[in-house]
This record gives C-alpha cells, structure tokens and sequence, in this order.
C-alpha cells in the first residue's frame, strides 16, 4: 500500500512498501504540460511495518505517518526528525484539524481517534 500526502500547491510525498518517503516537485510549464523532480528520499523511517498514512499540517511543519503499530511525528521543516512515537492500533488514515492542534486517527476495526499534539492523548474516540 501506497500513501501520499500533498505538501504546498508544488510539491507531495509517497510512501513505498520499503517503508521509505519519496517527496518530488512539481510544475505546469507554459504548454500545460506537468514536468516533476525527485527531490529527496528519507530511508529509515523507523516504523516496523509499512506506512498506511501519511498527513501535513497546514504550514507544513509536522509530518505524521502511520502503520500497524505507531503513528510517529516528525519535524518536516528540519529533514524529517523524529518528534515522537504514539503506539496505536492499526492505522489506515489520518488528518490534522484546523490550527494543527489536534489530529483525527482512523483504524483497521473502524475506531476514528481524536489526538492532542501536544501531549500525544488521546482525547476522543468514536
């Protein structure tokens, strides 16, 4: 399983089934064609198991990626570092809210999990 997550209006980012993050460029010339660029590769993504989801805050400033057993923050403005761990169910999806405090989790049984950024807890389930 293949997820993406859109970063500004030029670029986005993969995840592969290697557990790795392809993040590319893109841009519409003046014919309208789409020409793109690899621009990075982050390897070690430390998750166990294949990454199911990832998501952007608003400013771009947190990425959040998720598998069967974590879901791990990191700083996407200084080449992806580590924020933190948050062991979870199997995660399939996920979305920062407006004002990127909060964050939604949903999982392989059908649970939706609303997430404090701050300190990491669970807030809400449904």
């Amino acid at each position: 399983m293949v997820s993406f997550a859109i970063q500004d209006k030029q670029s986005f980012a993969v995840s592969t089934k290697q557990n790795t993050i392809l993040q590319y460029t893109f841009q519409l010339d003046d014919s309208n064609q789409i020409t793109h660029q690899h621009t990075t590769t982050y390897d070690q993504l430390a998750h166990r198991t294949p990454i199911r989801t990832m998501a952007l805050s608003s400013n771009d400033a947190l990425l959040l990626t998720g598998s069967a057993e974590s879901v791990k923050l990191w700083n996407s403005e200084s080449s992806l570092s580590l924020i933190q761990t948050i062991p979870t169910r199997y995660i399939l999806c996920s979305a920062f809210l407006p004002k990127n405090n909060y964050f939604v989790l949903g999982d392989k049984e059908g649970y939706l999990g609303l997430y404090d950024i701050k300190t990491a807890a669970l807030v809400h389930e449904l």
